[in-house]
């Protein structure tokens, strides 16, 4: 395939040479370079069409994505197809006999009205795109455009001069058909030399337009896809979230269980113990004579509170206490969305804009930010399962502190069968015994009660220290998480206030390089363009220019950032 095409090439160019008789801009005639010059326009409408090629996808719902793509949609393919009209006319215009002037005109009209779409036709949607985000995508596109419209201006001038030089040459010649050494004196090498010069300028020209398009809709499809990325990420902190809740509610279910038994279990064991030790005796104590006034109100107290009907109702009590716990820390991740939703809401705005607004930096200042909200999500669900489980570690000591006070509990409980043995073995005096002690037993079945009361009061009064501790901790991290993402919303406007100086217009390179006169000159040699191409500045030059005048980014946003 390679070598078929370089055999047309060949066969074209051979054509030429031999002087094949083949019309040429308006005449029936051969002008050296036509045929570059079809060639080059049919480049530059490659590239015009280059300009509006990207395309993008946009699946998040953000207003401003979608209108900001809708308007450098819109910019790119009216650049592009007014754009291709012009080099459909040029390419024409090559090979074209005529009909002068309309050959000619078709051009000049088409140069119009790409001229027209760069000044003016474009003015609602840059008007748009500035209200949007600022002046820079409008600026890059205002400088492309300068550059397209000077360009444009010299080809307008010199399609003019070939215009006339082809007039020229039929009216002195008398004919449409003119031969070619004639047509040279009027059409000069030098002529056509500079229709190529700016058709490749004009082309060179275009894979700035292209780059600013293709630049700007690369950053919107990074934005929306960062927002998506960062939705669906907050999604599954806020679950996790919730989930962390979960652990704590199954540890402190473990707890109260524990807790309950703690209380139960001693009493049950050291009780149930003193009922077994001293029932042998039980029926000679019932029958003694102060057993009624004296010994049966202790006993019947002890019953009633340590007994199954009494004893059974404390794990209840200790899970009510638990459970009004979990009631209330379960409140703390209640609407946990919509608080991202809203404290996110400043700082995503402001990292999205400075991607999409395209000025200077803006790579840097997203790829610097934009982890760090996410990352500042993170931390806020870390905070929760910390708060969660330095309150649950906290409240899982109440069971040792629970099993250390029943062991004082138990103490008015353990020596009961001990004593009355003692007494009714007492012969002489074991009715005045039981009498002498009832009374003790009676008061300490009273503070019995009041010491498991106690207990239950302390579980409570801990359990509420507890949440109240839990919310402290999360409404704290709250706080952090709100100051980290004001002082980065902070930071990105400082940012954009600091580089919002314009951008300087530099001199095109092209305009270095004056251009040649009207008058016919000899074809250009080697040594001709490398003298041109002298005056060109270096690219290594011009990279340590941008380089000096690029401003530091710790100069802009401080020391501490």
């Amino acid at each position: 395939m390679k070598l078929f095409a370089c055999w047309f090439i060949l066969a074209v160019l051979g054509r030429d040479a031999l002087a094949d008789p083949r019309p040429d801009f308006g005449v029936n005639g051969k002008v050296a370079g036509s045929v570059q010059a079809k060639a080059v326009a049919t480049e530059a409408g490659v590239s015009f069409d280059l300009i509006d090629f990207k395309t993008i996808t946009l699946q998040s719902k953000y207003t401003v994505l979608k209108n900001l793509k809708q308007a450098l949609t819109t910019i790119g393919n009216n650049i592009a197809t007014t754009g291709q009209q012009l080099t459909v006319k040029l390419e024409t215009l090559a090979p074209s006999t005529g009909t002068l002037p309309q050959v000619y005109d078709d051009v000049t009209a088409a140069i119009v009205s790409l001229q027209t779409l760069l000044q003016t036709g474009l003015a609602t949607e840059t008007a748009a795109i500035e209200q949007m985000v600022g002046e820079y995508i409008t600026d890059m596109l205002t400088d492309a455009s300068d550059q397209l419209l000077a360009t444009l201006a010299r080809l307008t001038t010199q399609i003019a001069i070939v215009k006339k030089a082809v007039n020229d040459a039929v009216a002195a010649y008398g004919s449409n058909t003119i031969p070619d050494e004639y047509l040279r004196r009027y059409v000069s090498p030098k002529m056509i030399y500079e229709l190529l010069r700016i058709l490749h300028d004009l082309k060179s020209d275009l894979p700035l337009v292209t780059y600013i398009i293709e630049l700007t809709l690369g950053h919107l499809s990074t934005a929306d896809a960062y927002l998506l990325d960062l939705m669906e990420s907050v999604d599954v902190k806020v679950y996790e979230t919730l989930m962390h809740y979960d652990t704590l509610k199954k540890e402190i279910m473990e707890d109260w269980y524990s807790v309950g038994n703690a209380i139960v279990a001693p009493l049950e064991t050291s009780y149930e113990k003193q009922i077994a030790d001293f029932a042998f005796i039980k029926d000679d104590l019932i029958a003694m004579e102060t057993y009624a006034q004296y010994l049966q109100p202790a006993l019947e107290a002890y019953e009633d509170l340590l007994g199954d009907t009494n004893r059974l109702t404390i794990p209840p009590l200790v899970e009510t206490i638990y459970t009004n716990y979990l009631r209330s820390v379960v409140t703390l991740d209640d609407h946990l969305d919509r608080f991202y939703d809203e404290k996110l809401c400043a700082p995503v705005k402001a990292v999205l804009n400075v991607l999409i607004a395209s000025g200077p930096w803006a790579d840097y200042c997203f790829s610097k930010y934009s982890p760090r909200l996410l990352g500042l999500v993170s931390i806020n669900s870390n905070r929760f399962l910390m708060c969660y489980q330095t309150e649950a570690d906290r409240l899982s000591g109440l069971a040792v502190l629970v099993d250390r006070m029943l062991v004082q509990i138990v103490y008015d409980i353990e020596d009961l069968a001990m004593h009355l043995i003692t007494c009714f073995n007492s012969l002489e005096d074991n009715t005045d015994c039981i009498a002498s002690i009832g009374p003790y037993y009676s008061e300490l079945a009273a503070n019995l009660k009041l010491k498991i009361d106690d207990v239950l009061r302390l579980l409570t009064v801990q359990t509420k220290a507890s949440a109240n501790r839990a919310a402290a901790c999360v409404a704290a991290g709250k706080c952090g998480f709100v100051a980290s993402t004001e002082s980065f919303a902070r930071d990105i406007l400082l940012y954009l206030e600091q580089i919002s100086e314009p951008i300087p217009d530099p001199t095109p390179v092209r305009n270095l390089i004056p251009d040649p006169t009207p008058e016919p000159m000899p074809d250009p040699t080697l040594t001709d363009l490398a003298s041109s191409d002298s005056e060109r500045p270096s690219l290594l030059h011009t990279m340590m220019v941008r380089t000096e005048e690029r401003p530091e980014w710790d100069s802009i946003l401080g020391p501490d950032h």
